[in-house]
């Protein structure tokens, strides 16, 4: 009998190593397409195979379930969050493997005699790829240090309410060293007495990273009565942050700095800014440093160089300076993350990164912020939020905590639940920044930072009950 060729669903990532440990691939793609096409000539011309597939969606698992009826080996290999009781529940006649595990591990489900050299051992990782030594600027591998997954506590019993409650509000109180905080001055500042910095960043879009931002600048400017705050636009190709402010007139923005080589030219002031705004609107107490127009978008014009200027500008005058970043991908063209904001994490600037509650979205926030610890960043001031949050991801969320526990890779500071409320008052250009599942996150952040009590997240607390306002959402307890 031949011996089977290997189908590779969903883990691209999979099909080099496979191929290096010497097993036949059906297909040299991982599209569920192609892989079924592929499938069919197999069976055609009587070629054995197996399957071994990511979690699926539910297109992918009708045609898995007709290859486990076919009496096709099929193994699942994922993460443990997209795993939890698949093969009991969805398909029935599976096998299951848990991410990272060894080509070894994987492929002895199927009875294969264990290689033992590096083609056999190699790992893959959580994120389906091959873990690897960092090469180069972003080839740090996404789980490295060897820190098997766990099961948040509670099991398959433990109720949704409880299992947010056991994650709602955690890690949120322990601040940062306290800053000597420089005093409202309008003279530059030396290089000591700079204002933090703060990049709200993320591995996926549509995570409310850029709403967070303008939130944030907000809360900070009201709440903690700070006197200059600035947010700036480092999405040099899709700024948002004009968006969320709703500016209905001209402003200047980065590209200004760049054409006269004048920071200042960059930074419109909370009095200029509002004067630009919908005037139905309540005032905005930031300044802003708005992206270029898509026509001005040149990075050969607006440089790294040209934010580094204008963010230590900012730092200058300022009480605090956000900054919004571009979504951080396996490879950065833009050349911001690597020329402006691993730099400035390196040298004491804070992080915030942020996440929907999909499995996907969760895993990707993991692998940026294991690359950015691994090239500077400093896990002490880096930070970490959910938004959007779903009762049903209360599991993902837990394991998202404890990965950023277990490789120290900073402070998982709470969950902003999904709110239809929230939305609706962002697009209309109302910044939310008081709204009651909004504010303990955003404090949470401010704290760290600046060690403020006007922003202490104790002051959410009602009594011992720190999941309180997420049982009330939800409708549960």
């Amino acid at each position: 009998m031949d011996r089977p060729l290997i189908a590779i669903v969903g883990h691209p990532g999979m099909l080099g190593p496979v191929a290096d440990a010497g097993y036949d691939l059906l297909c040299t793609e991982a599209e569920p397409e192609a892989v079924s096409e592929a499938g069919r000539e197999a069976e055609t011309s009587g070629r054995p195979y197996v399957v071994i597939s990511s979690a699926p969606d539910a297109r992918t698992r009708t045609w898995l379930g007709l290859q486990v009826a076919k009496g096709k080996h099929v193994l699942i290999v994922d993460a443990p969050a997209e795993l939890d009781g698949l093969a009991e529940t969805d398909l029935p006649g599976t096998r299951v493997v848990t991410l990272p595990a060894s080509i070894d591990d994987i492929m002895s489900v199927f009875g294969a005699p264990e290689r033992g050299d590096e083609a056999g051992k190699r790992r893959i990782g959580i994120d389906g790829e091959p873990e690897r030594p960092a090469h180069g600027v972003w080839a740090v591998p996404a789980f490295s240090r060897g820190v098997e997954v766990t099961e948040p506590p509670g099991g398959q019993g433990q109720s949704v309410a409880a299992a947010l409650t056991t994650f709602a509000g955690q890690g949120s109180r322990g601040a940062g060293a306290p800053l000597n905080r420089p005093g409202r001055v309008g003279h530059s500042r030396r290089h000591e007495d700079l204002a933090p910095v703060l990049f709200l960043f993320a591995g996926s879009g549509g995570v409310t990273k850029s709403s967070s931002t303008t939130a944030l600048c907000q809360r900070a400017a009201t709440v903690a009565g700070m006197a200059r705050v600035v947010g700036v636009d480092m999405n040099r190709g899709q700024g948002d942050l004009r968006r969320y402010v709703h500016v209905v007139r001209r402003v200047p923005s980065i590209f200004d700095a760049a054409h006269t080589g004048d920071p200042r030219s960059a930074v419109i002031g909370p009095r200029r800014l509002n004067a630009a705004r919908d005037p139905s609107l309540p005032p905005v107490g930031f300044g802003l440093v708005a992206a270029p127009r898509d026509d001005q978008a040149e990075p050969g014009i607006v440089t790294s160089r040209t934010y580094l200027d204008v963010i230590h500008h900012a730092r200058q005058h300022a009480d605090l300076v956000v900054v919004d970043t571009q979504i951080i991908e396996a490879s950065d063209t833009s050349g911001l993350i690597d020329g402006v904001m691993l730099p400035v994490l390196a040298s004491g600037g804070w992080g915030a990164g942020v996440t929907d509650t999909s499995a996907s979205g969760a895993r990707n926030l993991l692998v940026r912020a294991e690359q950015l610890v691994a090239r500077g960043a400093d896990p002490g001031r880096m930070m970490y939020f959910a938004s959007r949050a779903l009762s049903r991801s209360a599991r993902i969320v837990d394991a998202l905590r404890q990965n950023l526990d277990a490789r120290r890779l900073g402070t998982f500071i709470g969950i902003v639940p999904h709110s239809e409320e929230l939305h609706g008052a962002f697009d209309s250009g109302r910044i939310p920044h008081d709204h009651e599942l909004l504010a303990p996150v955003l404090d949470g952040i401010l704290y760290r930072v600046t060690n403020l009590d006007s922003v202490n997240p104790d002051r959410h607390e009602r009594g011992v009950d720190r999941g309180g306002f997420m049982r009330r959402w939800f409708g549960r307890g």
